[in-house]
């Protein structure tokens, strides 16, 4: 789950969930949620991917965990877009103990991501940026201007130059 792309759903399956197998061995159910609010009815195309348990039925009420994804493909000659939300989670909405728990992990992951929004501005702040593969597992390094470019390590010294033959 993106802690920068999150999005909760709660709603009802308007239509029976349809199953495919990809080539990659993947299984993925789609089915859309409908939501209403005072604004009216929404509809929410939902893909699941390798769900742990059998599809909801259509009819019932769900709550679904995951991230908005906007994908392309060909369709007759032309390349056509779908926006979905992808869910980590999709969970019966009378459980309620369940829907606390999968609204629990979505509130952890925000929470992680404003965490490390505020170090990321403190380390910023302090001439500092964190180390190029965000792993979080090294300190991080003096920021540098553009000016000064990439410096070669200390420890990899460079290769001498190559030889002219004698004439």
């Amino acid at each position: 789950m993106s802690e920068h792309n999150l999005s909760v759903l709660r709603g009802t399956v308007v239509n029976e969930p349809t199953v495919r197998d990809l080539a990659s061995g993947t299984i993925v159910v789609s089915f859309d949620v409908t939501t209403r609010d005072t604004a009216g009815a929404q509809s929410v195309p939902v893909a699941w991917f390798d769900p742990p348990g059998a599809a909801p039925a259509a009819g019932a009420e769900v709550v679904v965990v995951g991230s908005v994804r906007r994908r392309f493909f060909r369709a007759g000659g032309a390349t056509q877009s779908r926006t979905e939300v992808v869910a980590d989670r999709v969970v019966d909405a009378r459980r309620r103990r369940d829907v606390t728990r999968a609204l629990a992990i979505a509130r952890a992951v925000l929470e992680v991501s404003r965490s490390q929004s505020k170090v990321a501005r403190r380390v910023d702040g302090a001439g500092l940026r964190p180390a190029p593969n965000h792993a979080g597992d090294r300190p991080a390094e003096p920021a540098r201007s553009p000016k000064q470019g990439l410096r070669p390590k200390a420890s990899a010294p460079a290769p001498p130059p190559p030889r002219r033959p004698a004439t």
